[in-house]
């Protein structure tokens, strides 16, 4: 996992990061554009994620 940006704010929650996976012997990178919402008890509320697939020798 590669982390660009992480911001938090309050009990808001934003982040864009790249995972980098490797499966059956292929290389795949995922784009992951997150954000959440805490409850007052400091478990996540809520989640959003917007993902796509990103060549994988241009993501690193």
């Amino acid at each position: 996992m590669e982390v660009h940006e992480a911001v938090a704010d309050g009990d808001r929650l934003a982040a864009r990061y790249t995972l980098h996976v490797r499966q059956r012997g292929k290389d795949l990178s995922i784009e992951v554009y997150f954000f959440g919402w805490f409850a007052p008890d400091g478990r996540m509320r809520q989640a959003h994620m917007a993902t796509r697939t990103a060549p994988a020798d241009a993501a690193r």
